[in-house]
């Protein structure tokens, strides 16, 4: 099975930036996971609202088929402790795939989970007695407080659209704080499917992070997640005339 691994900074953000894709993916070839910081104070304790947060965000992964796993309540500025426990995590479930929000976020927690996850998921491939081993493949996506995302390639979730905003609704403490993330999500899903030739899309960025180039090659991806709208690398001769090997998931350590 091909472990999917979304981390959200918050309740809510992994519904609205790759909920469908991960609502319409394979379940006899796909693992969904979701992984959520809960929301908290600055000096990180838990909000009057933290638990019913927390407890929406399992709902909501119920309704997309996924794991749900809930991180560490940290410190707006822990970023050591952010790397801390995600590393650990990523070791722990060894996910094929990681997507999160763009390190560009104009949200000051969504850029340093962003970047933490990035430090994390290097991390964590490095095994104790070997060396480097090949890590998670890692995506970036869009989220309500994200500017100026340019993927680089899209996927069509336009029968799995319905799915995702069932799951955003579950949110119903989420969006009493941010009541236009459910129009927005609608209007963002649109505008990505007419870049996409399709009803409704979520876009994708690319991280070319240290290692990432290892990821058993970008076809990978592109067959992984069932048809993006840019065309794949194709199996066929390189440059020496050999023919490419048939794509495999990377192998995990451990």
């Amino acid at each position: 099975m091909i472990r999917v691994l979304a981390v959200g900074p918050h309740p809510d953000d992994v519904e609205y930036g790759c909920g469908g894709l991960l609502a319409g993916l394979d379940r006899e070839r796909f693992e969904p996971h979701v992984a959520v910081f809960p929301p908290v104070g600055r000096d990180g304790g838990a909000l009057h609202g933290t638990a019913l947060r927390v407890q929406e965000a399992r709902e909501a992964a119920a309704v997309l088929g996924a794991a749900f796993h809930e991180l560490p309540a940290l410190a707006a500025t822990d970023r050591s402790g952010a790397v801390e426990a995600l590393t650990s995590h990523f070791a722990d479930l060894r996910p094929d795939v990681v997507i999160t929000v763009d390190p560009d976020d104009a949200h000051p927690w969504h850029a340093l989970v962003a970047d933490a996850v990035r430090e994390a998921v290097f991390i964590a491939q490095t095994p104790e007695e070997a060396g480097p081993g090949i890590p998670a493949q890692l995506l970036h996506m869009a989220a309500y407080t994200t500017v100026d995302f340019r993927p680089d390639f899209y996927v069509d979730v336009s029968r799995a659209f319905p799915t995702a905003w069932k799951a955003l609704r579950r949110h119903v403490a989420g969006l009493a704080v941010t009541p236009a993330l459910g129009h927005q999500m609608r209007l963002v899903h649109q505008t990505a499917g007419c870049r996409a030739s399709a009803e409704l899309a979520e876009g994708f960025r690319l991280s070319h992070d240290f290692g990432q180039d290892w990821c058993a090659g970008r076809s990978l991806l592109f067959r992984l997640l069932g048809g993006p709208h840019e065309s794949p690398p194709r199996p066929g001769p390189d440059a020496d005339g050999v023919a490419a090997p048939p794509v495999e998931a990377p192998a995990r350590h451990g």
